[in-house]
């Protein structure tokens, strides 16, 4: 018999796959992750909500990004909540990209709190979020 890998569902269900089929999503991932690096500078996040708010929060993160212009990408392995973002810098100037890095950062930051979620210490940009990060 081959080894399975579960994978939870939101629905409280789970996904039964193949250890190849593990493998090859997770290469998927890690081409993800060397695309966004290579289209521009960016601020990598990693950010979990609970299973049950993934849809709404990648919703939420797509709905942001079109009214603020600044592109955000997201993937990663959703099936436990956890959502890997990258805002990229595209053309902006250094102080173009900080103010409004820091600005879409805190409206980002909001909408991960109205959802339960938190935010990795190790990848965020704190600089004065942190009682939006803690929910104060």
């Amino acid at each position: 018999m081959r080894p399975r890998f579960h994978l939870p569902k939101s629905d409280g269900s789970e996904i039964s796959l193949e250890k190849k089929q593990s493998e090859d999503i997770w290469k998927v991932r890690g081409a993800l992750v060397k695309s966004a690096e290579a289209v521009s500078e960016q601020e990598p996040l990693d950010i979990v909500v609970p299973i049950s708010e993934t849809a709404r929060f990648v919703k939420f993160v797509n709905e942001l990004s079109e009214k603020c212009g600044m592109r955000m990408i997201s993937f990663g392995h959703a099936g436990d909540g956890n959502v890997q973002l990258c805002v990229v810098r595209g053309n902006r100037s250094a102080e173009a990209w900080n103010t409004e890095l820091d600005r879409n950062l805190t409206e980002l930051y909001d909408g991960v709190c109205r959802m339960h979620g938190l935010i990795s210490a190790d990848r965020r940009k704190t600089a004065g979020k942190d009682s939006l990060i803690l929910g104060l």
